[in-house]
């Protein structure tokens, strides 16, 4: 037959509108996927600021602020407009940023995956399996930025199918423009960056192998310099919004010199080489990062599926394996981790883009397993139900302690933290937890905004610096490291008509006349002259549900601190200038020693950096044979640490100078 003739034009429309109504049909299950995950995300998210960095995001949403470095300026223009949305509080508001861009995510994500395995169900099946995994479901729910990093990262994957599929130049435009917007979001995508570019160089010359075109270096040169432009233009918003002085200004990246210290991330530089890097610890990192796969729930149908790909297509296998290796060793190298509880809360985010290429794999693991069991009769839907049942099963598994709706932790935490200081304190913080809810609840809620923090972000910036000499301001800065803040901190104390109040201990000199005393999560620093104040702060403290902690990093920790705060004042009470009677004193070191081993059992046993804390805790208030045996459990955890082995070394000469003082009477 002619495909001139009216049969074959007929026979074309049939073909196209069939066509047509294949993609309709793809792009609404596509989309019923990616509306189930949202409601399941909504539902659980949350409605109170949670942990981590959760407090500085909202806080840099609802007052336009300047964040942690690189800055994130693209979230949080984009967490800027939902925290704003009618209906909703800030926090709502931009947790349902993260909700919907998960959403997204996996809907895209299914698509991809339907495209490369042809294959729609399963793909559909992947990226539900993907949404329920533990590390992205609880991005999806709380105020962060990696739910929309995963978004730019499966349309940058999208569009170089796009790309793959037909070698138009118009898709390396968007790539270009994808990856722009991605750099301006996280740091993720320098090293996405690499495997990228390496994809397309390796499309083109597959089409120059085939004499369809040559390798276009200027097309290149242009897209490099449309990404730099996409991430420059947001960029502005970082020294513009440090010129406004909002409540949140981290780095005063006001000059083009602060900027790229911001950008760059200065402040954190110490991190690469902080630590040894040795085999023993290399292996511990790789173990942590090993762990962390597998407890997301895509093996082995991740590594077969790479099996399916590599036969399918080299060039996507190694695209993908490139993207996840990159992303693990990158960010396990930049960051240096310790194999401690809180270093796995922080490197449990970076591989997200890593198991989102394990969901593409396991998209061809099911296509496989549905086209072998198509050959018995029902066993195509046999595969497809157990695949849906095992995603029910983690769904229902994971859901108690994923859910984020009325979760009180950290906000508790900082609201407890303020109740019980007098007026026109001074804060020290020294963790997330404390430092981030108190500057919520302070810029957004308006709550004692009487009380400042000497040190939101990390490094000093106390008030009452005019009353220093120019020679103890200069001092104060970026630049000043931890060890290096106690004289500045002695003398602003001194100086201040403020009370000053610190979460760690702090070290003053025995010159100043400064006594320290517990207040209850706090320690208060009083001066001289100071008359010993009569308030009980544990009378003003409200919590919630001590058991209703949900596996959350955050709520372990702040019930840890909440045992450790109390086994101080108990161990505070044996000091050596109060000479207590010794059966009291032995009776409040047990009662110490039972509170912290009970705060370990809670956070973790086998954490060695909390193991350091309960000895140094110890050790400070003279209880040194309960310190050695915490410090002797830590150095098992971990062998390397120049830290634990110091004050291991220092507590069993002390412990050895009170035994020969015994043996002398």
């Amino acid at each position: 037959m002619d495909d001139s003739s009216p049969e074959g034009n007929r026979g074309r429309d049939v073909v196209t509108r069939a066509e047509g109504e294949r993609r309709v049909l793809e792009w609404a299950r596509v989309a019923a996927v990616g509306g189930a995950v949202l409601l399941l995300y909504v539902t659980m998210m949350a409605r109170v600021v949670t942990g981590e960095d959760a407090g500085e995001f909202i806080t840099a949403a609802w007052t336009l602020g300047v964040p942690h470095p690189p800055g994130y300026p693209l979230y949080c223009l984009l967490a800027a407009g939902f925290s704003r949305l009618p209906g909703l509080g800030p926090v709502a508001g931009v947790a349902l940023l993260s909700a919907v861009c998960a959403a997204m995510t996996v809907a895209l994500l299914a698509l991809l995956a339907g495209m490369l395995c042809r294959d729609v169900v399963a793909g559909m099946l992947a990226a539900l399996l993907f949404a329920v995994t533990p590390s992205f479901w609880k991005h999806a729910l709380i105020p962060e930025v990696y739910a929309s990093t995963a978004l730019l990262t499966v349309m940058l994957w999208l569009v170089l199918a796009g790309f793959d599929a037909s070698g138009d130049r118009k898709w390396l435009w968007w790539i270009a423009v994808v990856t722009g917007l991605g750099l301006a979001m996280h740091n993720t995508f320098i090293l996405l960056a690499f495997p990228t570019a390496l994809f397309v160089l390796s499309r083109d010359r597959s089409s120059r192998a085939r004499g369809t075109g040559e390798i276009p270096w200027r097309s290149y040169a242009v897209c490099v310099l449309v990404a730099l432009g996409c991430w420059a233009v947001w960029q502005v918003y970082i020294p513009l919004r440090s010129l406004a002085n909002p409540p949140l200004d981290w780095g005063n990246p006001e000059t083009l010199s602060a900027w790229w210290r911001h950008v760059r991330r200065e402040q954190y530089d110490f991190m690469v080489s902080a630590q040894p890097r040795i085999w023993p610890r290399l292996v511990a990192q790789a173990r942590m990062m090993l762990g962390l796969y597998l407890e997301q729930g895509l093996f082995p149908l991740d590594l077969v599926g790479f099996v399916l790909l590599w036969r399918l297509c080299r060039r996507w296998a190694l695209y993908l394996a490139g993207c996840a290796v990159l992303v693990v060793a990158g960010f396990t190298f930049w960051q240096n981790p310790e194999p401690t509880r809180e270093w796995r809360l922080v490197m449990s985010v970076f591989p997200i883009p890593a198991y989102m290429a394990g969901a593409l794999c396991v998209a061809l693991s099911l296509n496989w397993l549905r086209r072998m069991a198509d050959m018995f009769r029902g066993g195509k839907r046999f595969v497809t139900a157990l695949a849906i049942g095992y995603i029910l099963v983690l769904l229902v598994a994971r859901f108690p302690d994923q859910d984020r709706r009325d979760f009180f932790w950290a906000r508790e935490y900082g609201l407890n933290l303020l109740r019980s200081l007098p007026r026109n304190a001074v804060y020290v913080s020294n963790s997330d937890h404390g430092s981030f809810s108190v500057l919520y609840l302070q810029a957004v809620e308006g709550v004692r905004r009487d009380v400042a923090n000497a040190r939101v972000y990390g490094y000093l910036t106390p008030p009452d610096v005019d009353r220093l000499p120019a020679s103890w301001r200069d001092m104060i800065g970026p630049q000043l490291s931890r060890s290096r803040e106690w004289p500045v901190l002695e003398q602003l104390v001194l100086a201040s008509d403020r009370p000053w109040f610190f979460e760690q201990y702090p070290v003053f000199s025995l010159d100043s006349g400064i006594r320290v005393i517990p207040w209850g999560l706090l320690w208060r620093a009083l001066k001289p002259a100071d008359p010993m104040p009569e308030e009980n702060p544990w009378a003003l403290y409200r919590w919630p549900d001590f058991r209703d902690r949900r596996g959350d990093f955050t709520a372990d920790l702040i019930a840890c601190d909440l045992l450790f705060a109390r086994a101080a004042e108990e161990l505070w009470r044996t000091r050596p200038d109060t000479t207590p009677d010794p059966d009291a004193a032995l009776a409040w070191r047990k009662r110490a020693v039972s509170l912290v081993d009970v705060g370990l059992d809670i956070y973790g046993p086998d954490d060695g950096a909390m193991l350091n804390n309960a000895g140094v805790l110890c050790a400070r208030f003279g209880a040194f044979q309960e310190a050695l045996r915490y410090f002797e459990r830590a150095q098992r955890q971990l062998p390397w640490s120049k830290t634990i082995h110091d004050n291991l070394a220092r507590c069993r000469a002390r412990v050895s100078q009170v035994h020969d003082a015994r043996v002398v009477r």
